[in-house]
Formats: C-alpha cells, sequence, structure tokens
C-alpha cells in the first residue's frame, strides 16, 4: 500500500525524493553564492543547484535499488518497521 500526500498523483516517497532535491539545491546555491563574493551568470548558480540536487537523489535512488537485493534491515537497525524507538 503506498501512502499518498496528494491521493491519485504523489506518494509519500516522491514528496521526500522531491524535498531532498529541493534542499539539497537550495545549500548548493547558497554556497555558491556565499563563496564566489562576486556576481555569477544565473546558468551556474542554477546549474550547480540542479546538479547537487540529482546527485542526492540519484544516491536515495540507488540505495533504494540496492535495498531490493541487499536486506538493509539488518544494517540499518532503526529501518526495520519491527525495532522499537526507546
Amino acid at each position: 500500500m503506498v501512502r499518498a500526500v496528494i491521493y491519485p498523483i504523489l506518494s509519500l516517497g516522491q514528496t521526500l525524493l522531491l524535498l531532498a532535491y529541493l534542499l539539497f539545491c537550495s545549500m548548493a546555491v547558497r554556497r555558491m553564492l556565499a563563496l564566489s563574493g562576486k556576481a555569477l551568470p544565473r546558468l551556474w548558480v542554477v546549474g550547480s543547484g540542479a546538479l547537487a540536487g540529482l546527485l542526492i537523489s540519484g544516491f536515495l535512488a540507488a540505495l533504494r535499488l540496492i535495498g531490493n537485493w541487499i536486506d538493509l534491515r539488518s544494517v540499518l537497525v532503526r529501518a526495520s518497521p519491527s525495532s522499537t524507538i526507546y
């Protein structure tokens, strides 16, 4: 069963992936603007944010795909639905 944030359109997993993309995009743009000290071309700023977001999204997607072949619940104990938080 898929948990839907916007019922027929957007699932919870897609929402989390989108939020990770946006978070890392904004972090990359802020850092690039803070470290440059001068005006940069808009394409560079947008490109660096998009690249950072795609890299982290790719990492999360790869982790999801690896989870299909390897039992990550034995490695990541807190990721198991049967684990309890004390």
